[in-house]
């Protein structure tokens, strides 16, 4: 099959749309950004400087065109879709009447998504996001890469497509073009079976309300035996409930095997703790860390995670008491107007009752 082009439009110069458009621009000119005005006035002068983890003194300069407004490209193709889902129905709807029906490839964190964009668009390519990723400024830009070395090759991020529901063989055809596109720039490859992979993934998101609830990054953490107990059952719990659904692994490079997480669980955590504390040692901003402690907002993506899977076990007849006890305190917390991460120790008398 020929290579299509496309014209893309990555809307939203957030963390994970940024780096995919700084990895992808120098390879392939037809991409632009979208976003308000001090970001993209910002994008402009100063364009996308981004680098690898430890390596901020290898910093790279991409000079990336921006938009301000989906009327500046008329002629857009593919929608990068880089938002936060509590954003998407507003955003589907702006797309929607300024352009359409375009292609559209949605990159959030979840399932939410899967109810929401079908409801405007006939083409919707899903990705799971496999790199880490945070922004020092709005033209300043850090990634931490899952993928193994390898040698004379600079790492970047790797993404999972797929599409969900009945198979469209047009759609199939035009995801296998985009990814021929990506791979230009980054690692980009298709899941045969999307809702695996995305499952997969959603069950290591589990652990980023326990982090930022007790401020892993922002303060010292008194007990990593605590926090190892208390992740890896949040975690585990997550695989038994997907287990229970019928969902299989789907094998990632930087994600925990679900053997390696229900070993944690059962292990002693005076054991567990140095299996844990190896892992998260070197770990990121996880994106609600970003929202929730970094730019002080209230609003966060924990009903999409530990809210979608509580939903779950509900429904499924399994216990959840971690994922619980986590979410009604995060639930409460989150919303203050000036979050302050807790104690391990404050958060396990909160939680303890409900085991």
């Amino acid at each position: 099959m020929s290579e299509k082009e496309y014209n893309f439009v990555i809307f939203g110069a957030g963390a994970i749309g940024s780096s995919i458009g700084a990895w992808l621009y120098p390879n392939y000119d037809k991409v632009c950004f979208l976003d308000r005005k001090e970001i993209a006035d910002e994008l402009k002068e100063k364009g996308i400087n981004i680098y690898l983890s430890g390596e901020k003194e290898k910093i790279q300069k991409i000079n990336v065109p921006v938009i301000m407004d989906l009327n500046e490209k008329q002629d857009t193709d593919v929608v990068i879709l880089a938002t936060k889902n509590y954003s998407l129905d507003a955003v589907a709807q702006e797309i929607k009447a300024k352009l359409g029906d375009p292609i559209i490839i949605a990159l959030q964190n979840g399932v939410e998504n899967q109810t929401v964009l079908p409801k405007y668009f006939s083409k919707v390519i899903y990705g799971t996001i496999c790199w880490n990723a945070w922004k020092d400024s709005a033209s300043v830009l850090g990634f931490s890469s899952w993928q193994k070395p390898v040698e004379g090759k600079p790492k970047t991020g790797s993404l999972f497509l797929g599409t969900v529901g009945e198979k469209n063989p047009e759609l199939e055809g035009i995801m296998k073009n985009i990814v021929k596109i990506f791979n230009k720039g980054f690692e980009a490859e298709i899941s045969t079976d999307f809702q695996n992979t995305i499952h997969t993934k959603m069950v290591t998101n589990l652990g980023n309300c326990v982090l930022t609830l007790v401020g892993h990054n922002f303060r010292e953490i008194s007990s990593m035996k605590m926090l190892a107990k208390i992740t890896t059952h949040v975690l585990d719990e997550g695989v038994q409930i997907l287990k229970a659904g019928g969902y299989e692994e789907f094998p990632m490079d930087g994600i925990t095997s679900w053997g390696l997480v229900s070993l944690g669980a059962k292990l002693p955590a005076s054991i567990s703790k140095f299996i844990f504390q190896a892992k998260v040692k070197h770990y990121p901003m996880n994106s609600m860390q970003q929202d929730i402690i970094l730019h002080k907002g209230t609003q966060s993506e924990l009903d999409y995670f530990n809210g979608y899977f509580l939903e779950l076990a509900k429904k499924l007849g399994v216990e959840a008491p971690y994922n619980q006890g986590i979410y009604d305190v995060c639930k409460e917390e989150f919303t203050k107007p000036n979050f302050e991460p807790l104690d391990v120790a404050d958060v396990w008398e909160r939680i303890k009752g409900n085991l």
